[in-house]
């Protein structure tokens, strides 16, 4: 994990010599599920985010995960750096993304084997139905490439909504819902998945804001194919801005 304390360094020092955004988030989660309902490491792992965000819409990324029991590091996919970097802005009505990443899992100490280079797509719209309630829908496409040659182009397609609802001056319960459907990546077979995940944010200080209850299901919408079921996932965080 050298490199990812490098590159979060890296993205406050030019941070802080160009006067752009940084956000650090770093949470506790009960087990680490991937975002396609792969079981990863079934224990709490604390994983975080540094992002530096640009005026012109360019921004850049480091997320990693350890496992929160430091002695198994390093022994399966609960360690994982995952790099970032691409463009966002408002276009009309809608919010636009674009990104290429390099996903380094296991073993993530080396650029090798079974790593991730990925093509990010996402467009969303907001809609305000209440005073204190939005809604922002959205479709987020997301291009694996495997470097050891195993899996070439799949594609992983969600369709969703973030959703941000006001309890009080200092509260917002957050998050968002999707439907994500695996093409049969990895030798398994295509499957339809449902994930939903809600938090309450509460504003800590002028800069902070800490995420407590974090709660996430993630389950099968069809028949479950390489180890995929049912989830359940707790924990915890806090974001810093500087």
């Amino acid at each position: 994990m050298l490199r990812s304390i490098f590159y979060s360094v890296l993205l406050i020092f030019v941070s802080a010599a160009s006067g752009q955004d940084v956000a650090l988030t770093s949470v506790m989660r009960s087990q680490y599920v991937y975002g396609n309902g792969n079981p990863l490491h079934d224990k709490p792992v604390i994983q975080t985010d540094l992002c530096l965000s640009f005026s012109n819409g360019l921004w850049a990324d480091v997320w990693g995960s350890v496992p929160c029991d430091l002695a198994d590091t390093g022994k399966d996919y609960g360690t994982e750096l995952y790099l970032t970097a691409g463009w966002a802005k408002t276009v009309g009505s809608y919010h636009v993304s674009l990104g290429v990443g390099y996903d380094d899992l296991y073993h993530a100490d080396r650029f090798e084997g079974s790593d991730w280079g990925t093509v990010i797509f996402e467009a969303s719209k907001d809609f305000h139905p209440l005073r204190s309630f939005a809604i922002s829908p959205f479709v987020h496409i997301e291009t694996y490439f495997i470097f050891d040659g195993s899996v070439i182009g799949d594609t992983f397609p969600r369709l969703g909504s973030y959703y941000s609802l006001k309890l009080s001056e200092i509260a917002r319960l957050e998050g968002k819902g999707y439907l994500l459907y695996d093409p049969g990546i990895l030798s398994n077979k295509a499957m339809l998945m449902g994930d939903l995940d809600t938090s309450v944010h509460w504003k800590s200080g002028k800069n902070s804001v800490l995420e407590f209850p974090y709660f996430r299901v993630i389950a099968p919408l069809t028949t479950a194919y390489g180890g995929r079921k049912f989830e359940a996932i707790w924990g915890a965080g806090i974001t810093v801005k500087f």
